[in-house]
C-alpha cells in the first residue's frame, strides 16, 4: 500500500516496471466499482494541428495535472506506462 500511495497522482512507471512483470496491471483490470485497477484513460497532449491553420488543437488524453487531483485515500489514481488508473479499491487488496 505504501509503495502505491507514494505515487498518488503521479507517474509511477519506473517503480512499477522494476517490481512487476509486463502486463500485470492489464491482467488485473476491472470495471468501475471492482476491486482492482480501473483504466481511466491515456495521457496525452494536444493533437497535431491539421492543415497548419494555426488553430489550437484539442487535447487527446488526460494530463498529469488532471491525474494529480486524484491523490486522496478515497480517490487514488496513478500513471503507469502512459495510462492513468484508478487504484482506490485495489490498494486495499494489493
Amino acid at each position: 500500500e505504501q509503495a502505491i500511495t507514494a505515487y498518488l497522482g503521479q507517474d509511477a512507471s519506473d517503480e512499477w516496471n522494476m517490481i512487476h512483470k509486463a502486463g500485470t496491471v492489464e491482467k488485473n483490470l476491472v470495471q468501475e466499482g471492482g476491486n482492482g485497477p480501473v483504466l481511466k484513460g491515456k495521457l496525452g497532449g494536444a493533437a497535431p494541428a491539421v492543415g497548419g491553420g494555426g488553430a489550437a488543437a484539442a487535447p487527446t488524453g488526460l494530463t498529469l495535472d488532471e491525474v494529480g487531483k486524484h491523490n486522496k485515500e478515497s480517490d487514488l489514481w496513478v500513471v503507469v506506462n502512459g495510462k492513468a488508473y484508478d487504484v482506490t479499491k485495489w490498494v486495499q487488496v494489493h
